[in-house]
């Protein structure tokens, strides 16, 4: 299978921020290309593809202990955005990211300076930054997904208890509750919605070592 830059990119990412892309016809045949290359950059990087096709993706870049944002555009990349900054412990780790009906992003990410989940969308050329959870070492392993009124719900981990953990942002605030407290959760999660804009998530049980599945119907959680 050889692979060109036209379906299906994958993202890779060592010291440099690479991008591989995209397969066509029978051997094995990888092209890659680098999307930043200022200091150490493209750790926990997370990637999605716009309504024109435009490739948009987060990472953490270790240099400056902060999250970047970087767009591809007519074949062009453009110049990293820096959304959060810590000089001194770092932002921007197991970052997450979605795009809205009209191609805003949003990203869920954890704040090591404080050990807190964060949230990041930029609307109007700005980004604007919350404070999603903060009771505890929570925010690892996160993934964010948007529902059909383009509002971010978030699975991770809450370290100190080892649970998982789910957030939404309704009616302008987040609700925070926990989605399983039976295992060791490690680290891992993983969030889709569906239709009802229900959550569903997969997740690593270091205790089993095994994954697991969470789903929310109504009130109630059912774990696999």
């Amino acid at each position: 299978m050889i692979w060109s830059r036209l379906t299906m990119p994958v993202l890779a990412a060592v010291a440099t921020c690479f991008i591989l892309t995209t397969p066509v016809t029978a051997q094995t045949v990888f092209l890659s290309e680098p999307a930043d290359q200022t200091g150490d950059v493209g750790r926990y990087s997370s990637m999605a593809l716009d309504s024109n096709g435009d490739t948009h993706v987060c990472y953490h870049d270790r240099t400056i202990g902060g999250l970047k944002y970087i767009v591809k555009s007519g074949g062009v990349w453009s110049l990293p955005d820096t959304v959060d900054a810590n000089a001194v412990l770092w932002v921007g780790e197991w970052c997450s990211l979605a795009l809205d009906s009209s191609d805003r992003p949003h990203i869920a990410y954890y704040d090591s300076f404080r050990d807190d989940l964060m949230y990041a969308v930029k609307s109007g050329g700005m980004w604007q930054i919350e404070r999603v959870d903060e009771t505890g070492d929570v925010g690892k392993g996160c993934s964010i997904a948007l529902d059909s009124s383009d509002q971010p719900h978030i699975s991770y981990i809450n370290v100190g208890l080892t649970d998982l953990k789910y957030a939404a942002r309704l009616g302008g605030s987040w609700s925070m509750e926990s989605a399983s407290t039976e295992e060791f959760v490690y680290q891992f999660t993983s969030l889709a919605l569906d239709a009802a804009n229900e959550p569903h998530i997969s997740y690593y049980d270091l205790t089993g070592k095994r994954l697991r599945y969470a789903t929310k119907s109504g009130a109630n959680w059912s774990l696999e």
